[in-house]
């Protein structure tokens, strides 16, 4: 296996003993990681004088190559120049057209943190439009912690159902199927059934995927209801004054707190009592669409 090592936003192949020589005239034959290794010599002096503009040709051959790699050490190598639009326009390539994901977590720091032009050479602004599309790209490529990222800031990007599922699903639990398009064919207990990310588990189904419902991540859904209140309900991240606030701005639903059990409630029509209680997990709510009728 392959040990890359991150050098001042310079990645290397692991070294090998070949001669200078014989490293060019494997690079000639269209061999990207020695043209990349070649890059590093003469930008380090490694057997070799340095030389920036050396380095910079090997790197620009590996590229030629369509090695992701080389375009971003190429990109990296315009940044010392202070050249931002070849800086971009290579890191760019190696991430989006080459899938070399260390270069699409790098482009989504710059972008997230922005960076200075007396620290980075060049000055690059925060714009998280951007710095969601190469962590998102990253994410795609298996980095998991920059899919960890995506999803903290934006978990409906994930979301495992369309919009229109979420709705009714959303809509079925606080009784409210007025907002239910009228044309839908879909229910929540359909929705549930035919959805391969949901695992079963007793009276609940697991969500084994990324889901939004009511502005914060979903773990559970049911629809048998919840310790012999019966109602279809979920379980999701927050706690109880930040869910039921979110529902209430949402569907215009006003809640009556209960101090004692840290619940709140809003009485419906037809003996339909929504719920949002503490679950047992901390900083985490049920959700229910309580029947509490004869």
């Amino acid at each position: 296996m392959k040990k890359h090592l991150f050098l001042l936003g310079l990645l290397t192949y692991s070294l090998s003993a070949s001669s200078i020589s014989e490293k060019d005239s494997n690079c000639l034959k269209g061999n990207a990681e020695e043209c990349v290794t070649l890059g590093l010599d003469y930008l380090k002096g490694r057997g070799v004088t340095k030389d920036k503009d050396k380095s910079m040709s090997y790197f620009q051959k590996a590229c030629d190559l369509k090695d992701g790699l080389g375009c971003n050490n190429l990109g990296m190598s315009y940044r010392w120049l202070g050249d931002k639009e070849n800086t971009l326009k290579y890191m760019d390539k190696s991430c989006m057209e080459l899938d070399y994901k260390k270069a699409c977590s790098l482009l989504g720091k710059l972008y997230f943190f922005g960076v200075s032009k007396e620290k980075f050479k060049i000055k690059i602004e925060k714009n998280e439009e951007k710095y969601l599309k190469y962590v998102g790209k990253s994410c795609d490529l298996g980095e998991t912690s920059d899919c960890y990222k995506v999803q903290k800031i934006h978990p409906e990007k994930f979301d495992m159902f369309t919009e229109e599922e979420k709705t009714v699903v959303e809509s079925t639990i606080i009784q409210q199927g007025k907002f239910i398009p009228k044309n839908s064919k879909l229910s929540m207990s359909k929705i549930i059934d035919d959805n391969n990310q949901m695992i079963k588990e007793g009276h609940f189904f697991k969500v084994k995927s990324k889901l939004s419902l009511f502005g914060s991540q979903v773990y559970y859904l049911g629809m048998d209801g919840v310790d012999m209140i019966p109602g279809p309900n979920a379980v999701i991240d927050g706690n109880t004054s930040k869910v039921s606030q979110y529902i209430s701005k949402k569907y215009n639903i006003e809640f009556k707190y209960n101090k004692r059990d840290d619940l709140y409630f809003s009485k419906q029509d037809n003996y339909i009592t929504i719920i949002v209680r503490p679950h047992h997990w901390e900083n985490t709510s049920y959700v229910i669409g309580a029947y509490l009728g004869p």
